[in-house]
């Protein structure tokens, strides 16, 4: 039997005592679902299965969606439950709000199905012949519970605990399906689900004993079927679900019986008409779906698959698998093996949802390149169904191109460096064919400028990020200017494919002299006292001679400065000293006498404000 973890939230059923007493004057029948009724029962010879509902793919009324509906696997009904309904499941999902709902023709003894939570948070069986009065005696403060002697005792000293009654009527707050199993790795409720000789992990909190109904549906339409009982109501372990591609049938333990002792037992097609011996269920039966590939990342027959998607690929799945046979699926580019690895937080394939597959290749994709991906019969789901048939998904990936570039073709930009980024790596070797020009007359085919004058420029890799190809102008960045660069075919990635056509990428620098930054920043506070330096940065080299129309105050008291143009003709270095004022107001002002080297001046003055530490 397979090992789960026993832990899990409140049962769905709450404030139940129906069901699980069986009195002399009859059942109390209180619904989870549905209204209580004792119409239509048959209390004659063993409790019979009337019909088993299982939640299964199928389309809709209208024939143009798949749906998950509750269909019959086992008897019949007067009314259509829908009607593409066949009476017949083949195709149970394995995951998902699967409910298993075997219905009956009479009440059994709700106490071999289910308990109910002690105040101290445990849960207590009821044992044969307790009623609602010794019930009501369990609850309350433990001082009050003197004649508390049936359920909820401190299994050591025999003590009376008391049920957990926060709404203090005198009944159960909470129920759960009884674990027969003492192992605490182990789950075995009243009733089983064994499908391809494997018994399905069961949910004790979310299954549960519905002691009321009949086989009228209720007039609350929101229930539809879910309002047919008495019913047994199974769920299986969300994050197992059950195991496909197999037959699973029902059955139950001995204990579990109607007033007269009588085991279930289900007839020919869940006729009460007809005998059945008390304990048989192997009439009833229903299969699940296969194990199968719901969708692909990439897509399957896709083409043009991006190179910069990382390499990224992923199985999703209708049925947690085993992370165990992921060796199943073998990958190809162009009919050569390729490695490829898992991209879980371990290494692995198979995350915290079992049913998807993530995994990638070392490096990124190859341009223009069909890959296949083989997933064969050797992957499982977790519980060891083998996918039914070795499938393939197959793509190609698009060839090397620019995937963008800053700035854009047409821009009006400010930034003196430039970069083009494309979908895949580039091979620095290949540089050589970026070439620049400046001031040329467009000619708006597409084609460049035939009088552009050349800009000296050096590409380089981008050193985080080899698909990134940056030019920094440096000073020969020009404020008001006409660029235009240009890619020809001659650039190629890592694998040795070249871009497809030349490209032409057109921009014009902006006209204005403007301030673009500066250390300390404007407003800045309990700037630290050291240094005592400031850098002003600007789009366009700035003409030594002007930077006496930058000044400095502290505390409204002018400092002696002297600005220094650095390397970068773009920045400049204000010392205000060997080190700020502790505590101090600080203002610097950028006149509009600074002037980049070509005579613009700043448009307005900028004012920097910022504070030191005390």
């Amino acid at each position: 039997m397979l090992r789960i973890d026993k832990s899990g939230s409140n049962s769905l059923c709450r404030g139940l005592l129906a069901g699980l007493l069986l009195v002399a004057a009859g059942a109390v029948n209180t619904a989870c679902e549905a209204p209580a009724s004792r119409e239509d029962l048959n209390p004659a010879g063993p409790p019979m299965v009337r019909q088993v509902l299982v939640t299964e793919r199928v389309l809709s009324e209208t024939g143009t969606a798949t749906i998950s509906a509750g269909q019959l696997a086992f008897g019949t009904h007067g009314d259509k439950f829908f009607e593409n309904d066949d009476g017949e499941v083949l195709s149970a999902f394995a995951l998902g709000n699967q409910e298993i709902r075997v219905v009956l023709d009479e009440l059994v003894r709700g106490n071999s199905l289910e308990e109910i939570a002690c105040a101290d948070g445990t849960f207590s069986r009821v044992p044969v012949g307790t009623d609602p009065d010794d019930i009501r005696d369990c609850s309350g403060p433990v001082d009050s519970l003197i004649d508390c002697k049936s359920v909820c005792l401190d299994p050591s000293s025999g003590a009376p605990i008391g049920i957990l009654d926060a709404d203090e009527d005198g009944a159960p707050d909470d129920v759960r399906m009884i674990d027969y199993n003492d192992d605490p790795n182990i789950t075995e409720l009243a009733v089983s689900v064994t499908c391809g000789g494997v018994d399905i992990p069961l949910d004790p909190e979310n299954s549960f004993w519905n002691p009321s109904g009949n086989q009228t549906f209720p007039s609350n339409d929101t229930l539809s079927y879910k309002g047919l009982g008495p019913a047994i109501v199974i769920r299986p372990v969300g994050n197992i679900g059950m195991r496909t591609s197999s037959d699973c049938s029902v059955s139950f333990r001995p204990e579990v019986v109607d007033h007269d002792g009588n085991q279930i037992c289900a007839p020919t097609n869940g006729d009460i008409d007809q005998d059945c011996t008390g304990g048989d269920t192997t009439k009833i039966g229903f299969s699940t779906e296969t194990l199968q590939v719901v969708s692909t990342v990439p897509t399957d027959g896709s083409t043009d698959v991006s190179l910069s998607s990382s390499s990224f690929m992923s199985l999703a799945m209708n049925a947690n698998v085993d992370p165990a046979t992921v060796t199943a699926m073998t990958l190809t580019a162009d009919g050569v093996p390729v490695t490829f690895v898992g991209l879980e937080d371990d290494g692995g394939f198979v995350g915290d949802d079992g049913t998807l597959i993530s995994f990638a290749l070392e490096s990124d994709f190859a341009p223009e390149t069909t890959y296949e991906l083989t997933i064969d019969t050797t992957l499982t789901d977790r519980l060891g169904s083998p996918l039914p048939a070795t499938e393939t998904i197959t793509w190609v990936t698009e060839g090397f191109a620019l995937d963008d570039s800053e700035p854009e073709d047409g821009d009006t930009a400010e930034l003196e460096v430039i970069q083009l980024e494309f979908n895949g790596a580039v091979d620095p070797a290949t540089l050589g064919a970026i070439s620049m020009t400046k001031d040329g007359t467009p000619t708006g085919d597409g084609t460049p400028a035939a009088d552009g004058v050349a800009v000296a420029i050096t590409p380089t890799i981008n050193a985080m990020d080899p698909r990134i190809v940056e030019i920094d102008l440096g000073d020969a960045y020009e404020l008001g200017t006409y660029y235009e660069i240009v890619i020809t075919t001659a650039l190629q990635d890592v694998a040795g494919s070249a871009i497809p056509e030349d490209i032409l990428i057109t921009y014009t620098t902006t006209a204005d002299f403007q301030f673009a930054s500066s250390t300390p920043a404007n407003n800045d506070a309990d700037v630290p006292v050291a240094g005592g330096d400031v850098i002003l940065n600007f789009n366009a080299p700035v003409d030594p001679a002007t930077v006496a129309a930058i000044t400095v105050t502290s505390d409204a008291v002018n400092v002696p400065v002297t600005p220094v143009v650095q390397a970068d003709a773009r920045q400049v270095l204000v010392s205000v000293g060997a080190a700020f004022d502790a505590g101090a107001a600080y203002v610097l002002t950028i006149g509009t006498g600074l002037q980049e080297v070509d005579g613009a001046a700043i448009a307005a003055d900028i004012v920097i404000n910022w504070t030191t530490a005390p």
